[in-house]
């Protein structure tokens, strides 16, 4: 799929499933820590694999790279990324600790970190779903902590596929006064992105 030749409509469908799978998301963080938290979607496009590490401004910042497989009706992969500083902020919020309070990231912070990767998935493959009728489901997801041009290496190494697409979907958590941004990117296999226009009728 040339991504250069997605019509307008279909780029507006696919940014409404962006939406949707941030609202499912939303809602699923505020039931888990029993106050409302937001999330807005300021960015959503389909960019190359090779132009992912461009999505931040700093190549070299340490963060948390959260991964999972993605299994049913298409194939994938989907990689969230947070600067290190804004996972830290996350574990906060879903340990109910105070702000700043956590400042490594062990058992329990893996735990509280790979659930946020899990509701994220969970959420965006369920809005694909719902607009397509695709059953789609995520694996178990990892965690890895490192500057992003590193963790892209070692997910492409991990599955053994090199995949030249992505869905980039800048993603920003808001918890008053607290707003912590980060980066969502679902990466296709070469006949997914077909399958889901093509379910979309477009």
């Amino acid at each position: 799929m040339d991504l250069e030749k997605l019509s307008n409509l279909q780029k507006s469908a696919l940014k409404e499933i962006g939406n949707i799978g941030a609202g499912n998301a939303a809602s699923a963080l505020s039931q888990m820590v029993g106050r409302k938290i937001e999330m807005s979607v300021p960015e959503i496009s389909f960019i190359s694999t090779n132009d992912i590490e461009r999505t931040i401004q700093n190549k070299s910042t340490i963060g948390v790279g959260i991964y999972t497989k993605v299994y049913g009706d298409i194939n994938g992969k989907i990689l969230m990324y947070f600067e290190k500083k804004n996972a830290l902020k996350l574990i906060d919020i879903l340990m109910l600790r105070e702000a700043g309070t956590t400042q490594v990231i062990e058992g329990m912070e893996e735990s509280a970190i790979k659930e946020v990767g899990n509701i994220l998935a969970s959420s965006y493959l369920s809005a694909i779903g719902e607009f397509t009728h695709l059953k789609l489901m995520p694996s178990i997801p990892n965690i890895l902590v490192d500057n992003l041009p590193e963790i892209v290496i070692y997910v492409s190494k991990k599955f053994q596929e090199v995949l030249e697409n992505a869905l980039w979907i800048e993603t920003e958590f808001i918890d008053s006064p607290n707003r912590i941004s980060g980066n969502f990117y679902l990466l296709p296999d070469d006949k997914a992105l077909n399958v889901i226009l093509k379910s979309l009728n477009l």
